[in-house]
């Protein structure tokens, strides 16, 4: 769920300081069976080698509606307030004395799980198995869905520019995908048969096709969502019954839709006829892996697998995905952009509705909140305000004030606000190339719209941009106001980027009859 971290509920406020910042930082508490309510949550200090990230996009996982629902997710039980969620991104807002990776402003995929770094297996490398790990969003340890949270450096990596935020936060479930294939040594010879088309079946195709899989059959009980399995690139999808007694007569319609012999299956369920059905499945010499963890006992024919040398093999989440979650989402070889079907944004109602949508299944396979949608719905508002006016008059002004923006996506609401105003002043609207034409990367508190009326047919409508930043920082300087002269009837094109001291991020200037300067 993408979210933005503007205050408490999704409000406006402007944190005008540190110690305000951490007392206003709310998060989504699960406080018993279906209950959720956004509290205050008080972060931990910045250690020297943390950093401090504002939650931009966070997904809701199905252990976390297990925790919503039933307050316990397999042998992890709530015994006390938890805030919940673990599958997010977000960007930097500081960062520990001793961090040299990442700075302020990048944006990062944060890797919900700290090891100890200790115990053996963490020293061979299998720090997902740690038993001191501590893992967001698993009792007893807090998540993430809050306005901003405190992690380690070394767990939150940085995304590249056409990597989303929420992209970013679907790494988290993609790396589950990456494990899998990873344990089961899938590869170009390998046909694989799929158990369960719900959000990690889905990730598990995805997963299976960029490690080069031939091919893939993917089954469920759900129509809908085999369709979904379908677009997304599976070569035969089977719609199989719910009861144990048909599976040896869907072994075979299995087998011979695969037409050859399965070499993996991936059971991404976990219920006793799932579970069966992949073992009856797989050729002999083949493997099993088990993803879904829906029941803690199953009765499976064990026997007769082992005597085909059928290897079962488990997954417990992953270990050392992120950085080809990344150059796999980068490089286009998956694309996580279709599982995405809803979007809320940080507010007690819409967190509500997120889990109980996500909890209800139906036509959801991933749910992202977003604040964007009220920023839009904002500037729809005050357009329509400026609509209804008279026709500005010269030297006259208008002003749209109070907006707090997502960083990564601030450019797409100003490109929207100025087609708005341009509208206001000539018949033909300021177009643009793309979002990325208009491109404000700074962190922003607020902003405010003077639009300084028609200067003449023969000279656009100055629009000021106020952008009221933070106290500047030791050797710093704040960065004012912005002006942007519209060129009417044409695109505004980027030309070289000019650099602000302050979050040390750029500004991009725009010309053709545009550009940007400081006040």
């Amino acid at each position: 769920m993408a979210h933005g971290g503007g205050g408490g509920g999704g409000g406006a406020d402007v944190m005008a300081c540190k110690q305000e910042e951490e007392v206003e930082n709310k998060a989504a508490w699960l406080l018993g069976i279906k209950t959720l309510k956004i509290q205050p949550y008080h972060l931990p200090p910045l250690g020297p080698l943390d950093v401090k990230v504002r939650i931009k996009a966070l997904g809701i996982c199905g252990s976390d509606v297990h925790h919503f629902k039933t307050m316990r997710c397999a042998s992890f039980v709530v015994k006390k307030p938890m805030v919940i969620g673990h599958e997010c991104a977000g960007i930097i807002e500081e960062v520990g004395s001793e961090v040299k990776s990442l700075a302020v402003g990048d944006r990062v995929a944060l890797e919900p799980g700290i090891s100890c770094r200790r115990c053996n297996l963490c020293k061979e490398g299998r720090y997902n198995l740690c038993p001191e790990m501590k893992f967001f969003g698993s009792p007893p340890t807090n998540g993430s869905l809050a306005n901003k949270v405190v992690h380690p450096a070394n767990l939150c990596f940085k995304l590249p520019d056409n990597v989303s935020l929420e992209e970013g936060a679907m790494c988290e479930p993609l790396s589950v995908g990456v494990h899998a294939c990873r344990r089961a040594q899938i590869g170009p010879a390998t046909n694989v048969l799929i158990m369960g088309a719900g959000p990690i079946g889905l990730i598990t195709l995805l997963a299976s096709r960029a490690f080069g899989a031939p091919r893939v059959v993917i089954v469920d009980v759900d129509d809908r969502r085999l369709s979904i399995a379908k677009n997304l690139g599976a070569d035969e999808i089977i719609h199989v019954s719910t009861n144990i007694q048909d599976v040896d007569e869907e072994v075979i319609k299995i087998q011979n839709a695969m037409g050859s012999g399965i070499d993996v299956s991936f059971d991404c369920v976990g219920y006793n006829k799932t579970m069966t059905t992949a073992l009856n499945a797989t050729q002999s010499g083949g493997k099993v892996c088990l993803i879904g963890l829906a029941l803690t006992e199953m009765t499976v024919p064990l026997t007769p697998s082992a005597a085909r040398e059928v290897d079962v093999i488990g997954i417990f989440r992953y270990r050392n995905t992120w950085p080809l979650c990344i150059e796999f989402l980068k490089t286009g070889k998956i694309d996580v952009k279709p599982l995405i079907t809803h979007r809320f944004r940080f507010s007690q109602e819409e967190v509500e509705q997120a889990f109980e949508t996500s909890a209800g299944g139906g036509n959801a396979i991933k749910y992202l909140q977003d604040l964007l949608h009220l920023m839009k719905k904002q500037l729809q508002q005050h357009s329509q305000n400026f609509e209804n006016q008279a026709p500005v008059e010269s030297q006259s002004e208008e002003k749209i004030t109070g907006f707090v923006f997502l960083n990564e996506q601030f450019h797409g609401c100003i490109a929207e606000s100025l087609r708005i105003l341009q509208s206001k002043n000539d018949s033909n609207r300021c177009t643009f190339d793309d979002e990325e034409d208009l491109l404000m990367a700074c962190i922003i508190e607020e902003m405010t719209i003077e639009v300084h009326g028609d200067r003449g047919r023969s000279s656009p409508p100055l629009v000021y941009f106020y952008l009221l930043s933070p106290p500047p920082r030791e050797g710093r300087t704040n960065f004012i106001s912005s002006s942007i002269r519209i060129n009417r009837g044409r695109p505004l094109r980027r030309q070289n980027g000019c650099k602000l001291k302050h979050c040390d991020l750029a500004v991009e200037k725009l010309v053709n009859g545009g550009f940007l300067t400081e006040m």
